[in-house]
């Protein structure tokens, strides 16, 4: 399908894949019939992102830190990396859900659910050091704002 990519995900139609050039890179789709590949993620200033799923409803979750040090990449993946959902028309930067996750969440391919995991790094007030929670929230839209 192309020549580049990682973490793949289906569109809920079928018509669309949905990946990352590589890990803390941009978003991008490849269409199943014409093979045009289409940004996602390149309309704003962004530090990359480490996943990127569809919600049930067509918008975009995605996982990534606000800022990105290549010195020290690996806090963006796991102690930084926050949630964000970018709506299904591309417009504007996405909207922070206000939680950090390690690595990668996953999605409700039926419902706005999702489920990520935070570790003693992103939650040191609840967690003692080596343990790990899954967490589990759905996401509603105020005023078609996204919130969890």
């Amino acid at each position: 399908m192309t020549y580049f990519g990682e973490r793949a995900d289906w569109s809920l139609e079928g018509k669309k894949i949905l990946f990352l050039e590589r890990t803390f890179g941009q978003a991008f789709t490849v269409d199943m019939d014409t093979k045009i590949i289409r940004p996602v993620t390149l309309n704003y200033f962004n530090a990359g992102y480490t996943r990127a799923l569809y919600l049930s409803n067509g918008d975009i979750l995605l996982s990534g830190a606000r800022h990105f040090d290549p010195e020290d990449p690996w806090p963006s993946r796991t102690k930084n990396a926050e949630q964000w959902v970018q709506n299904k028309n591309l417009q504007g930067p996405p909207v922070a859900l206000g939680t950090k996750c390690v690595e990668g969440p996953a999605v409700s391919r039926k419902h706005l659910k999702i489920a990520w995991t935070l570790n003693d790094e992103t939650n040191p007030q609840d967690l003692p050091e080596g343990v790990s929670q899954i967490w589990m929230a759905s996401i509603r839209y105020d005023n078609g704002v996204p919130k969890l």
